[in-house]
């Protein structure tokens, strides 16, 4: 009987020490850079240097983008773009170089903007490599820095690891201007002041949220902001550069030449 005991316990002692080494094999294996299910895309909605402010656009390029680049014209952002939404991402590509040459960040947006939550893994891989391959045309460079479409899916595990598997970095926000649910002008000047009169002293970095194909907010609103933003002692930088990536081909993780346009561009 004594025995039978023993040999139980023994028998429980070894299967749990396995089953602890294999965690711990697969935490450190995870932990040190190696493909694991369980391997996420990084997530920020916030700026890692401090008095940074990162103006975003989504959804572009698009017949206003050229409205909003000239009022630009000192002030750096980063343009989240998408391959066929408000119009198509190649009849737009003057605009997109115009951006691009003029030192302002491409990231993506997916092709279509669906909500990633309802694809198939075969569906998602559809839309991210389409604008990969739109870029890579266009401008000659395949983006690093992704944003979801509605800001969904930051919590879906099976999704961010997707993202993962393309070395993307995904950023949300913490300022919307409203501009893509119908906010005025001055609705989406409330939205600016009523975040940053309480988050000012709390959080000294932002990232905010503008869609360039709303013709109010790249030809009204975004001077407003540009101007008020200053006046709290901002600096204006990419998404990139308020992460601390300074150099701007580490924003890409595919640098080429871009082409000509031939009979694939059409969405």
């Amino acid at each position: 009987m004594l025995k039978l005991t023993i040999r139980r316990i023994t028998s429980h002692i070894l299967v749990t020490f396995i089953f602890i080494s294999t965690i711990i094999h697969y935490i450190s294996r995870c932990s040190f850079g190696e493909n694991c299910e369980t391997e996420l895309a990084p997530y920020y909605d916030t700026c890692k240097i401090k008095n940074s402010f990162a103006l975003t656009f989504d959804d572009g390029p698009h017949k206003y983008t050229d409205d909003l680049l000239d009022a630009l014209q000192d002030t750096k952002s980063t343009f989240f773009v998408c391959g066929h939404t408000y119009s198509c991402i190649y009849d737009n590509a003057e605009t997109l170089r115009r951006a691009y040459l003029a030192g302002h960040q491409i990231a993506l947006h997916t092709w279509s903007h669906p909500n990633l939550n309802t694809l198939t893994r075969s569906e998602i891989h559809s839309e991210l490599t389409s604008l990969e391959t739109a870029l890579r045309k266009i401008i000659g460079a395949v983006p690093r820095y992704f944003r979801l479409p509605y800001g969904a899916g930051a919590g879906n595990a099976t999704l961010m690891s997707v993202l993962r598997e393309y070395n993307y970095t995904v950023i949300g926000w913490d300022i919307d201007a409203g501009d893509s649910v119908g906010s005025t002008v001055e609705t989406s000047k409330k939205q600016y002041a009523n975040v940053l009169k309480w988050m000012w002293l709390k959080r000294r970095s932002h990232i905010s949220l503008q869609h360039d194909p709303i013709e109010s907010t790249s030809k009204t609103l975004i001077g407003w902001v540009i101007k008020y933003i200053k006046g709290f002692g901002y600096e204006f930088r990419t998404i990139g550069e308020c992460l601390g990536e300074n150099d701007w081909r580490s924003w890409y993780k595919e640098i080429t030449t871009s082409q000509e346009r031939d009979e694939t561009w059409v969405c």
